[in-house]
């Protein structure tokens, strides 16, 4: 997508603007690899590349796989933009989820091309700028009408997804189900307003990070299922996790849990979650699934995508409450 020799962006400059198609085929996303002889041989990405000056993202992502692939796409939804820096420069990622309009995607740079399940595809070693992305896409659901992967507007999520949630979700109320998807799909003013949910959008002053420090302040305890760590958001909240201990004394009923999967979390990023530990008494587990034989024998092997968070606290009238997030919608 960027190679070294290219005119990048540095620590003191501009960012260069990239953009990836993850382009979708009956429900499965193409994955290119990086051919030999390239920066990050062997990585699998999103085809893309640079956007041009006077070119709009979309219009630099549709160039780029008519010429790279020999197809043409129809562009979609924006999935993330992650920014990531590397030896030659600083990149900025966005991708779309796209669906072929015409033609056979072909070999022209990449070393291998395959169809993959979204679910399959952290199994995969992905480029570190496509990782963000990956994590989303795992999750979506692609069989759906080509040109978006969101909920039509004229279905009725509400009517249908909730009767059906609250069935099969046990604890599930209509008032919670209908706020949340009030709140976050489609404005409904009829729901019950009980419950406030609120979006985390990763924005400047609105990012997890933030609002997980927000949390940390007033908790008495948390349980956090993340299968992605890195060492600098650990870093980033060590402090709000050390008040946190501190304050409530009860940092041995916290627990958090990640996972080996895909080798995503590097040696650092599990040194400070042992720092974590050893300084604040947080219960830190890891899950490795595939060779863990404490693991329940059913879930040999089973990928690990949690992304949820749960802060428990007490409210002024000493009643307690809980406060729930989840990195992405599932």
């Amino acid at each position: 997508m960027v190679e070294e020799n290219e005119t990048v962006g540095t620590d003191t400059g501009k960012p260069i603007e990239v953009v990836g198609a993850a382009i979708v085929r009956d429900g499965k996303v193409l994955c290119a690899r990086r051919g030999n002889g390239k920066s990050l041989a062997g990585y699998w990405e999103f085809p893309g590349g640079k956007v041009k000056p006077g070119e709009s993202r979309r219009e630099a992502l549709r160039r780029e796989i008519e010429e790279e692939l020999l197809c043409e796409v129809t562009i979609a939804d924006e999935v993330c933009t992650s920014i990531q820096r590397y030896d030659f420069g600083t990149v900025q990622l966005t991708t779309f989820i796209c669906h072929l309009e015409s033609g056979t995607p072909r070999l022209t740079e990449h070393q291998e091309i395959r169809w993959e399940r979204p679910e399959d595809m952290p199994s995969l070693y992905w480029a570190p700028a496509d990782v963000e992305a990956v994590q989303l896409i795992s999750v979506m659901n692609l069989d759906r009408k080509q040109g978006s992967t969101m909920t039509d507007a004229s279905e009725s999520p509400l009517d249908n997804v909730t009767s059906e949630l609250i069935e099969h979700v046990p604890g599930a109320t209509s008032s919670v189900l209908e706020d949340v998807m009030s709140g976050l799909i489609k404005r409904r003013p009829d729901a019950p307003g009980i419950y406030a949910p609120r979006l985390i959008a990763n924005h400047p002053g609105n990012t997890m990070g933030d609002v997980i420090g927000e949390e940390l302040e007033n908790a008495d305890s948390f349980d956090m299922s993340v299968a992605f760590v890195s060492a600098e958001a650990v870093k980033s909240l060590f402090e709000d996790f050390k008040s946190s201990a501190e304050r409530s004394g009860s940092a041995q009923r916290s627990r958090l849990i990640t996972s080996t999967k895909n080798h995503f979390n590097t040696p650092a990023a599990f040194w400070d979650l042992l720092r974590l530990k050893h300084v604040t008494g947080v219960d830190v587990r890891i899950w490795n699934g595939g060779t863990d034989r404490s693991a329940h024998s059913g879930a040999q092997g089973q990928p690990f995508h949690p992304k949820g968070y749960v802060f428990a606290r007490h409210l002024e009238d000493g009643s307690p409450t809980t406060i729930c997030m989840s990195a992405v919608p599932t």
